[in-house]
């Protein structure tokens, strides 16, 4: 079955759909930190359970499964669309204390204000120092919810708990959002009636926060809460710092200037990642993401990129602006794609470089290759592979590293890995002025390498 090559091959995302569909067969739950779906009965697989995984071969595509309306701008990157626009909320303090314009969390509130739904689900923190999928009816609670979250969740749990007497708006990654509406092609969660994506450059394993953590002197087990996005004042848009707080209290790391952080490199990335093809959510009613455009560049407080593909959020954003409680302005699809070009340059471009890597030798999902070749550059073939391999590399490192409880054993090897990347990339000049740079020396001494070296 099309879900056991999933599973078999290494490209569960943990999303869920297929336990909630088939529990008295699938288990999903937290391995190696990332949710990953395991087979415990297989005599009790269903046929359903093909059909609702975002990678299987066996369920609809994303051109398959979107609903064309004929006002709508249909476009291979976007996906079928009415509006998109650059915006913020025009609340200074609700914008700093999003992850980027606050766009996401103001939708989200007024459709609960407009009785749209009754309640939404979406990413919170928990008890443990990670994060979860949770419900509320409560704006203040959507506020407090804010803020990009690189940490693994899964909706196993509570699309359990839903009531089907209410309706719903949820949040969630591009692939998520998929099976939600596989899901729905299958006749479950109808009373899902919104679902809002985020742009995603990847996923990420648990090991992404605890690395963080630990290079600010917080070891895994002792993070009690963790901040993705702590913006202030001075810093650029994409100049913003990390938050971890454990009993001694909280400390700060400016993510510029720590190991890992590099989101090229793709450490921690799941397998899956690296062959999904939809990078903004195409089968949502709405796509939120940071504006990564240079005249943003400089607005420390964020900006939103907005791709609206539903006539009810299109009322909203539009009335929102007109009464001041939001800003926007109209930008075009060329924009939003320089915004993203290296995600759509890795993402479908590399596609392209992992399917011929692995062709006739290792079962892979089947994604929309014509919308792929446009992107590749057979001379990043090589650079897409030695990506793969830091993903993998780093997933192995860290598992050691926990295991031994000390953070030397990933850290040193994995700089290594670092170093020869950057070499084989960029050459030696342009690798010593990077890798070796004052700026690294100092996150080098930060860590203690240099005292370990000196051992």
């Amino acid at each position: 079955m099309s879900i056991e090559k999933v599973i078999n091959n290494g490209y569960c995302i943990g999303c869920g759909a297929c336990e909630y569909v088939n529990s008295d067969a699938i288990e999903v739950k937290i391995v190696d930190g990332i949710y990953k779906a395991n087979i415990t009965h297989a005599d009790n697989l269903k046929e359903v359970s093909n059909k609702i995984c975002p990678f299987s071969e066996s369920s609809k595509n994303e051109d398959e499964l979107v609903q064309k309306k004929p006002d709508f701008i249909n476009s291979h990157e976007l996906g079928s669309y009415k509006e998109i626009y650059t915006g913020f909320v025009s609340d200074n303090d609700k914008r700093e204390k999003s992850s980027s314009g606050g766009l996401t969390s103001w939708v989200l509130e007024k459709l609960i204000d407009n009785k749209e739904v009754d309640e939404v689900i979406h990413v919170v923190g928990n008890s443990n120092g990670g994060f979860e999928f949770a419900t509320t009816c409560n704006v203040k609670e959507i506020f407090n919810g804010k803020k990009s979250k690189y940490y693994p969740v899964s909706l196993n749990a509570i699309l359990k708990q839903l009531d089907e007497n209410k309706k719903y708006a949820i949040t969630g990654v591009p692939c998520f959002i998929k099976s939600i509406r596989l899901m729905q092609e299958e006749g479950y969660l109808g009373n899902i009636k919104f679902a809002l994506a985020l742009f995603c450059g990847h996923f990420k394993h648990t090991y992404f926060s605890e690395m963080l953590s630990w290079e600010l002197g917080v070891k895994p087990y002792e993070i009690k809460s963790f901040d993705f996005r702590k913006k202030i004042k001075g810093h650029g848009a994409s100049d913003y710092f990390v938050q971890v707080e454990n009993e001694s209290g909280t400390k700060l790391g400016r993510v510029n200037e720590m190991f890992g952080t590099n989101w090229a490199h793709g450490l921690f990335k799941p397998k899956a990642c690296d062959f999904c093809d939809d990078i903004c959510g195409e089968l949502s009613d709405a796509t939120f993401g940071d504006a990564w455009l240079s005249e943003y560049a400089n607005e420390w407080l964020g900006t939103n990129i907005a791709i609206i593909r539903n006539d009810i959020i299109a009322k909203i954003i539009n009335k929102g602006h007109a009464d001041g409680d939001i800003k926007l302005k109209t930008i075009s699809e060329a924009d939003v794609i320089k915004s993203q070009a290296a995600n759509y340059r890795h993402r479908r471009g590399g596609i392209i470089a992992r399917h011929k890597q692995l062709n006739g030798i290792e079962w892979h999902p089947v994604k929309r290759m014509e919308l792929c070749y446009k992107y590749h550059d057979e001379d990043r073939d090589e650079l897409y592979k030695l990506r793969w391999n830091l993903s993998k590399k780093s997933i192995q490192l860290f598992k050691k590293a926990k295991q031994s409880n000390n953070y030397i054993w990933f850290k040193l090897p994995m700089f290594i890995e670092l170093f020869k990347y950057e070499l084989k990339v960029n050459g030696v000049s342009s690798t010593i002025k990077t890798i070796l740079s004052k700026k690294i020396a100092k996150i080098i001494r930060l860590s203690g390498i240099r005292k370990f070296l000196k051992k």
